[in-house]
């Protein structure tokens, strides 16, 4: 066997390697754009060694794993093809692990890395198309070593350490390595052939442009519609949509939605309510179904099939273990488009929640600019069940289908809420959506982004949801994406063929046109992914009702989990309490801190700049309230703003501690003391004669700086289980 000699490509190539991978870690690309520009880019040394006129191009087979990579992510995203579902994979070897564990389990392709399996079948067989001299004997015993090393690892790691909770992971990265290797020596073992003529050149042009309108064909019906923001709520006894009270601390134990249309009609939705009839869907384009439990007539499915069919959208808000049955008052278009919901809870793994990492989007229009779980809300919630023409749009790749226990009627019939053997493990939808002729049907699995509690983090994933459902499709697009892929593919396949059949051996010619196909599977995916986002991408529609927004921008010291220990889920319910919207700020946006009354800044740990002290200092003037809650530790992020208004936290450190005052018995958990320059200021606590909480009216407003960054966060002010009704009292009096 003939190895390639070292050329004058080797050193772009590694360039290009580096490249990649530093492309591959960029945050603010989508998933989707670090895999085309990754391809791009491992275009440079192909078009060198095209260039040098290199025959036996060893550039090409790199490419060709960088777009095999690329075509097979994107693809399976597209056409939302459950590969191990479709053909039972994840099933059978699951019934392996159960075997070799002693351990019943059923888990997703993930804890099983049938992707890594199936992407190093594809890398094979693309090395072994590719090669010059061809020998089907190694391509089999390649596979075969490959399989021989999944099963081993399998094996190993299921004996050992066991599938559950994150064992998974050191199976995975073994089995990566162990690939890596194998297609290592594979691909060292043989030399490629590059083949490039004019009529290649030419026919391959054609065969991308055909590739590119064959799938804009397939994409736009998608993404092209006028927008009808009107939304309808469906009235149901068990939802909640009672304003918020200032007295009511239980509110955070029900759902509550009542800010749900209170914010859409501030974004420019008109909303209504009524049942599922001709005469109330008149000029509704959302219908909003949360938790219907009563089945409908044969009218009702009629109608409700009828507004789907011509256009509506229908978007269902289930939630755990509420189906006994697996079937829905709305299966009658819910089933045709693909989704059903499942009698469990859907949980991570993690006892935290999900976390970082753990909820995996799809490209889609409602998932544009969400990347990270914290801004959906989504909790515990049912899994879905999805097929095609289904597709999924949040997975939880770490998550488990918790079961039900029917005993447990009083609590919704909840499980243990642990993971027990036997239970689904990995991979479970929790947000799917479908078509149903023109309409478009959006489900999730949990009500919880829609909570009034949720709204300060998921506001943004809630436009987006919104945003895409108001827009009715012009045409039907049901498989018309599937039989623009495989259009594109075929055109692509046969054009290169043609090319490359007479200028070389038909052996070489047939790895040319798979790449050739492999390419078009990529621009084929990347297109459709890409244009609905494109035309669907929501115009940003600012709430025009009041709001609260905390600072969010420059790195704070509370945690992004809500009800966490060191999470503000209980500040953003007294918001609520108190009738403003709170609303959590990513990036300094003035506009939105123009509109807002009060504006929270809590243990800021990055530097305002001058242009923003300039704004917040205008704001106040102009009647706003700034409350800034900072120790010392943390006051090199609002030393200057603090400086700006005569305040100072000094190096002084009280401890926690609690005081008496006016509102009572206030709790501070780490003070330290504010010290003024300003006559005007006021001492609303004080500890061992030190101020601790200092405000002064500036302009036709007031700032308030609170000496503890830790005063707002759950564990001072608000838990699941505790009220500290003295702080709620002060945080009224300086907030509100």
């Amino acid at each position: 066997m003939r190895k390639t000699p070292f050329n004058k490509t080797k050193i772009p190539f590694l360039t290009c390697i580096l490249a990649a991978l530093l492309l591959l870690s960029a945050k603010r690309l989508s998933y989707t754009g670090k895999l085309y520009v990754t391809m791009f880019v491992m275009t440079i040394p192909l078009v060198l060694s095209i260039a040098a006129r290199d025959e036996k191009a060893y550039p090409v087979l790199w490419f060709a794993i960088a777009v095999t990579g690329s075509a097979m992510a994107l693809s399976l995203d597209a056409l939302s093809i459950q590969y191990a579902e479709i053909l039972g994979l994840n099933r059978f070897i699951s019934r392996i692990v159960t075997v070799l564990s002693g351990r019943p389990g059923v888990y997703g392709p993930t804890y099983l890395s049938l992707d890594l399996m199936l992407l190093y079948t594809l890398v094979c067989l693309v090395i072994f198309t590719l090669s010059h001299q061809r020998n089907p004997g190694m391509l089999v015993t390649y596979f075969l070593i490959g399989t021989a090393s999944y099963l081993t690892c399998l094996l190993i790691f299921a004996k050992t350490l066991g599938l559950d909770g994150l064992g998974y992971v050191p199976f995975v990265l073994c089995l990566a390595v162990c690939f890596s290797v194998l297609v290592g020596f594979y691909a060292s073992s043989n030399s490629y052939y590059l083949v490039w003529n004019p009529a290649f050149r030419v026919k391959g042009l054609a065969g991308v442009v055909i590739a590119l309108l064959l799938c804009v064909v397939g994409a736009l019906p998608m993404a092209v519609g006028q927008i009808h923001k009107s939304v309808m709520f469906l009235a149901a006894p068990d939802v909640d949509f009672e304003p918020t009270s200032p007295h009511d601390f239980n509110d955070k134990f029900r759902p509550s939605f009542g800010w749900l249309p209170v914010y859409l009609e501030g974004t420019g939705y008109d909303v209504s309510w009524g049942e599922i009839s001709s005469q109330d869907l008149s000029g509704v384009q959302i219908v909003v179904g949360i938790n219907v439990r009563d089945n409908l007539n044969e009218d009702q499915q009629k109608t409700l099939e009828d507004f789907v069919y011509h256009g509506g959208s229908l978007l269902v808000l289930a939630d755990h273990t509420f189906y006994p049955d697996e079937s829905h008052p709305f299966d009658c278009v819910m089933v045709p488009a693909g989704i059903g919901v499942s009698f469990d809870s859907a949980r991570s793994i993690l006892e935290e929640g999900w976390g970082r990492g753990n909820l995996m989007f799809s490209r889609h229009p409602i998932t544009t600019n969400i990347i990270d779980e914290s801004q959906t809300q989504i909790g515990t919630g049912a899994s879905l069940r999805v097929k095609l023409p289904g597709k999924p749009v949040v997975v939880a790749t770490c998550g488990f289908a918790d079961a039900a226990d029917l005993m447990n009627c009083n609590s919704g019939y909840l499980g243990d809420l642990k993971y027990s053997p036997g239970e689904r493990l990995g991979d479970l939808v929790v947000v799917a959506e479908g078509s149903f002729g023109r309409g478009k049907v959006l489900v999730f699995g949990d009500t919880s982004p829609f909570q009034n509690g949720a709204l300060a983090l998921s506001h943004d994933f809630l436009d987006n949801v919104f945003s895409w459902l108001s827009q009715r499709r012009a045409s039907p697009s049901g498989w018309l994406p599937h039989f623009a892929f495989v259009a594109c593919i075929t055109a692509s396949a046969i054009l290169a063929w043609r090319a490359t059949s007479k200028a070389a051996p038909r052996r070489t010619a047939l790895g040319i046109t798979i790449l050739c196909s492999l390419i078009a599977a990529a621009i084929a995916g990347f297109i459709l992914l890409e244009i609905p986002v494109s035309f669907c991408a929501p115009k940003k529609v600012r709430f025009q009702g009041a709001t609260a927004v905390v600072d969010r921008s420059h790195s704070p010291s509370f945690s992004s989990e809500l009800w966490g220990v060191r999470g503000i889920g209980g500040l953003y319910q007294n918001i609520l309490r108190n009738q403003l919207l709170p609303v959590q700020m990513e990036q300094f946006d003035e506009e939105v801190l123009y509109r807002a009354e009060t504006v929270f800044i809590i243990g800021a740990q990055q530097s305002y700049s001058s242009k923003e002290i300039d704004f917040l200092e205008k704001y106040a003037e102009d009647g706003g309230r700034l409350v800034i809650a900072t120790g010392w530790e943390e006051s090199r992020g609002t030393r200057n703003l603090a400086e700006r208004f005569g305040f100072r936290v000094e190096p002084v450190p009280l401890g926690g501690f609690h005081a008496e005052t006016t509102w009572g018995v206030l709790k501070f958990r780490e003070g330290w003391p504010v010290s003024t320059s300003r006559q005007n200021a006021i001492t609303l606590v004080s500890a061992w004669g030190r101020p601790v909480a200092v405000c002064r009216q500036v302009g036709q407003g007031r700032v308030t700086v609170v000496g503890d960054s830790m005063f707002l966060e759950n564990m001072n002010l608000e838990t699941l289980s505790e009220v500290n009704l003295a702080n709620i009292e002060f945080l009224r009096s300086i907030a509100f």
